[in-house]
């Protein structure tokens, strides 16, 4: 596999898979810290009324990158996409097979 660069600090590393686009756990962890991805994810909650934009569903709620942040996906919120957690899993299993073993190795 072709060595490319961290899309957080821009170093060069060696990447384990086809779709590792941080160069270490801080790297990818920082990308969730950002002041952008909390406004933004907040205002997409907001947007979306607190409900599952697929079915209306309450309670626990994740937002969903539609563009993946390792395929060049970014945290703006024409992005984020609320979901609940059975209707978030069924927007991964669409997902092409090395981005679903992503998840399971990033979880």
């Amino acid at each position: 596999m072709d060595t490319r660069n961290c899309r957080t600090c821009n170093k060069n590393f060696q990447p384990k898979n086809s779709v590792q686009a941080y160069c270490s756990k801080a790297c990818r962890k920082s990308i969730r810290s950002s002041s952008e991805w909390k406004w933004n994810r907040a205002a997409a909650l907001h947007k979306a009324g607190y409900k599952c934009s697929e079915c209306q569903a309450t309670g626990m709620l994740h937002v969903h990158h539609i563009m993946p942040l390792y395929l060049g996906g970014s945290h703006k919120a024409t992005n984020l996409q609320v979901l609940c957690p059975p209707c978030h899993y069924n927007k991964h299993r669409s997902w092409p097979a090395p981005a679903v073993v992503f998840l399971q190795e990033v979880a």
